[in-house]
């Protein structure tokens, strides 16, 4: 329900109730989730966490209860007089492909999990190890490729309103400049999220969760990041043309080959759990590549992928040059908490500057 809502202000380029509705969510959220779960604690750690899963709810449903409150007061009530098998179908040729999407989405999830800890288990590790391995993949490794990415998955919400109401009064020459620029920005941040976990996702690690036992499975996965993000945009730009076929087949086609490389490549007792990094990153090139093939052709984009590509890769090469001079670099009795973020900037600066020289953030179609 809330999601409705949300999609109404979006489709009116209103970000805001999104926004605000979603830090009211985290806030409840974290605050009732704890809050439950030291109460019930005492009860035993079950009840604890379900308290903690209450949380979850409490946070869902307010947020929710925000949003219909803001949408009344925006525009008022929901007037009768429409009509109803018309307007259900619309949302229904809309609402499948996504449903669709994500129930194949979610069995594939779940297929992925199983297989990989039996795959590690034929690899020859007892079911104590596969734990041990699949645990810090998943609880630490995975958890930090994903802040980057789930950051960047704003860029793509944002975008949908303007190409959709660019592809419904036909403004091609609107679609292009915003996927050109969304894709641009994207690529950089992408590839700067890539850059920084290769070299410092250890040091991310070991400030967060005070160790560094994944720190060799988050280098590995890192590349995934760049190209979960550019999957995430360009399916965002087909969704809005109206293409959610082309958004289902690269998501199928992505679950499928990192369902085949994880079990694959986790049952080798030498690659094991590397196996589903590996799989991640062909699976996600694979999809991002499909999906910019389907943007090509849908909004004539075309040499504009080249500044798209190059200026972002310039961007890196001038990051990872200075990575690997701050690499030998140490400050003198420093916590590794400063060191890091001293390093962390002054590489994200040399990439931001070079990217932003380069002209990254803009549109080749900008006169």
């Amino acid at each position: 329900c809330g999601a409705s809502v949300k999609s109404g202000f979006q489709g009116r380029s209103d970000m805001v109730p999104t926004a605000v509705s979603q830090v009211i969510e985290a806030v409840i959220k974290l605050a009732a989730g704890y809050a439950l779960a030291v109460f019930f604690i005492y009860m035993g750690t079950g009840y604890a966490a379900a308290g903690a899963a209450a949380g979850v709810t409490i946070g869902e449903l307010s947020a929710t209860f925000i949003l219909a409150i803001w949408y009344i007061k925006s525009f008022g009530r929901i007037k009768g007089g429409m009509n109803i098998k018309a307007t259900a179908r619309s949302v229904m040729d809309t609402a499948m492909p996504v449903m669709l999407m994500a129930v194949t989405s979610s069995f594939l999830s779940v297929c992925d999990t199983s297989l990989l800890r039996k795959s590690l288990l034929t690899a020859g590790f007892s079911a104590e190890e596969a734990r041990f391995l699949y645990g810090s993949y998943t609880g630490y490794a995975m958890t930090v490729l994903n802040l980057p990415a789930g950051l960047l998955a704003t860029v793509g919400v944002s975008i949908i309103p303007v190409a959709a109401g660019a592809a419904e009064t036909g403004d091609m020459r609107r679609i292009q400049k915003a996927a050109e620029r969304g894709l641009s920005l994207v690529c950089g941040a992408g590839a700067l999220s890539f850059m920084l976990l290769y070299f410092y996702g250890g040091d991310a690690l070991h400030i967060l969760f005070g160790n560094e036992n994944s720190a060799e499975m988050l280098k590995v996965a890192s590349p995934s990041v760049l190209f979960i993000c550019v999957m995430q945009l360009s399916g965002a730009i087909l969704q809005a043309m109206g293409y959610m076929n082309r958004v289902f087949l690269s998501s199928l086609v992505v679950g499928i080959i990192k369902l085949a490389l994880t079990v694959i490549l986790a049952s080798v007792p030498e690659i094991n759990i590397y196996g589903a990094a590996l799989a991640s990153d062909v699976a996600f090139f694979t999809g991002a590549l499909l999906n910019m093939i389907f943007v090509s052709r849908s909004t004539g984009l075309k040499r504009e992928f080249t500044g798209i590509i190059i200026k972002p890769a310039a961007s890196a090469a001038a990051g990872v040059f200075i990575a690997s001079l701050m690499q030998s670099y140490k400050m003198s009795g420093a916590w590794s908490f400063q060191r890091t973020a001293v390093t962390v900037s002054v590489v994200s600066l040399s990439f931001a500057a070079v990217f932003f020289l380069l002209g990254g953030h803009k549109s080749g179609n900008d006169t």
